[in-house]
């Protein structure tokens, strides 16, 4: 197959005015050349040339004879021949031309000019007698009409040429229109959903080329669908694996219960084990909501309803980093904490806010190296607060989730909050920046 080569829509229409151009000079020239041909074979045939002639000279002869002329009546002559407008008339009296008009007027010859009419001119041309009141003249007539069908068939011509070149014009004009027409009805069943309908459009030009944009877009929505669908369907999956995984513990932490609520147990430290497994599979049940309330957040495509309030943040870090910092320092972990002097008023909601808090100390615990302190540090950068964690990643903690739920349900709160939460990892360090606007601190009123 031979690649066509790229031909601009400008250039399509330049294309298109020369070959109008050209059929509208073909069709002038043949029209023209046939009317000539016509008007000389049929219309100035020597048979219908004498007919017409004979018939203005029997018209003349009626006007002279209606109107008692004389022969020297040349304002009535030259009327007459100026409403036939194609004849020129010859009047002779005793074989001398003593008048001559046309459409133009009426002309006698000069007294110095002998012009007669000898037996060749009587031969070639046909005289018809005419009655004036002063006497009897030969009159002969010349019929020019055929000018007007030269003209006729001029304008004929110049008509269809014009005709022709339109006629291209409009037929190039009908194919783009056409080319559009079929490319908006495709745009129109891919937006009324047939994403499926391939977008095609021949030639090489900018409408295929806008064709092939159009398709790509078609492709690259129907992909994108494909695979929202195909992470939609993974999360149902993996949300029926939790809510599978949350009824197992469950089920076991109601059995316990039963158990010391009936008093089953022969010692206290049987009770002890009992309430220990209780504890376990309700931290079990705690781990498997917070990422079941990841997924919702993260894929559920809805906002939260938050309950924010002003709140100083000595208060609301000592018990929301206080309580994990201990919880670390409990497990071995070595843990500095850096604080600001003067406490700031943040406008917040608590309970996601320690959401976020717990999510990130749970990384702490998973993957950072407890033989290296974790870092807590508070700082005020622009208008914002800003607490960084920093932690030296452990290297036989193994490979962090696949998906990162935890560190992207936190952004998404942060943001929700009006924050915003930023991690990275180099050199083996792993760092967690948590901001939150401050409110500004009324100034101190002026003193008397």
């Amino acid at each position: 197959m031979t690649k066509k080569h790229y031909c601009p829509l400008r250039l399509q229409m330049v294309f298109c005015f020369i070959l109008g151009a050209a059929c509208a000079v073909a069709i002038y020239f043949g029209v023209s050349r046939l009317g000539t041909y016509l008007i000389d074979r049929y219309y100035l045939d020597e048979t219908a040339t004498l007919r017409r002639e004979q018939a203005l000279l029997e018209s003349f002869d009626d006007y002279v004879q209606a109107r008692n002329l004389t022969s020297e009546d040349s304002d009535a002559i030259g009327a007459w021949a100026e409403d036939m407008k194609y004849a020129y008339i010859l009047i002779f009296r005793s074989g001398v031309l003593t008048m001559e008009a046309d459409a133009t007027g009426v002309s006698q010859p000069l007294e110095d000019e002998d012009l007669w009419y000898d037996d060749q001119m009587a031969y070639d041309r046909y005289f018809y007698p005419v009655h004036f009141q002063d006497g009897v003249c030969a009159v002969t007539v010349y019929d020019f009409s055929s000018a007007r069908m030269y003209t006729i068939s001029n304008v004929a011509s110049i008509t269809l040429a014009a005709i022709g070149f339109l006629a291209v014009i409009l037929l190039n004009n009908r194919r783009l229109r056409k080319r559009i027409t079929d490319i908006s009805h495709c745009v129109y069943k891919v937006a009324a959903g047939d994403l499926e309908l391939k977008i095609t459009e021949s030639g090489r030009d900018e409408l295929s080329d806008l064709a092939m944009d159009i398709d790509q877009m078609r492709r690259t929505l129907l992909d994108q669908l494909k695979k929202e669908q195909e992470a939609w369907q993974a999360n149902t999956d993996l949300l029926r694996a939790i809510s599978h995984d949350i009824r197992t513990p469950m089920t076991a932490l109601l059995g316990y219960l039963d158990l010391v609520q009936s008093h089953q147990y022969e010692t206290k430290a049987q009770l002890e084990q009992y309430l220990a497994i209780c504890d376990a599979k309700a931290q079990q049940l705690r781990q498997l909501t917070d990422k079941l309330f990841g997924y919702f957040l993260v894929f559920a495509n809805r906002e939260l309803h938050l309950k924010q309030e002003p709140l100083d943040t000595q208060l609301l870090f000592t018990q929301l980093f206080g309580e994990e910092i201990c919880c670390l320092e409990n497990e071995g972990f070595t843990v500095t904490w850096e604080r600001l002097e003067q406490g700031q008023t943040v406008v917040t909601d608590a309970v996601q806010l320690q959401r976020v808090v717990a999510n990130l100390f749970s990384n702490i615990r998973k993957y950072a190296d407890p033989a290296k302190p974790v870092q807590v540090q508070e700082q005020l950068r622009k208008g914002r607060i800003c607490v960084r964690l920093s932690n030296a990643v452990n290297p036989v903690a193994g490979a962090v989730e696949s998906n990162q739920i935890g560190l992207r349900t936190s952004r998404k709160l942060m943001q929700l909050l009006g924050g915003g939460l930023h991690t990275s990892e180099a050199k083996g360090v792993f760092l967690a920046e948590l901001t939150l606007p401050v409110q500004p601190q009324p100034e101190p009123a002026a003193e008397a």
